[in-house]
């Protein structure tokens, strides 16, 4: 690999984790906020999961 791809390379690694280190930044100043959207999030897919097959039951039945 020549030496221009491979700092190339590292500059975008660079640019990559910045927008991680970021992220990790905002999170680590309001936990609460985060888990709290995490966990609404996962609460509206079981009910979508849960619904749907409902559905697909009593469709059946």
């Amino acid at each position: 690999m020549s030496e221009e791809k491979r700092i190339e390379r590292i500059e975008d690694i660079s640019v990559d984790n910045r927008g991680r280190i970021a992220a990790l930044e905002k999170i680590s100043e309001n936990p609460e906020k985060y888990i709290t959207e995490q966990r609404g999030l996962t609460w509206a897919v079981v009910i979508v999961v849960v619904a749907a097959l409902a559905k697909y039951f009593f469709s059946r039945g």
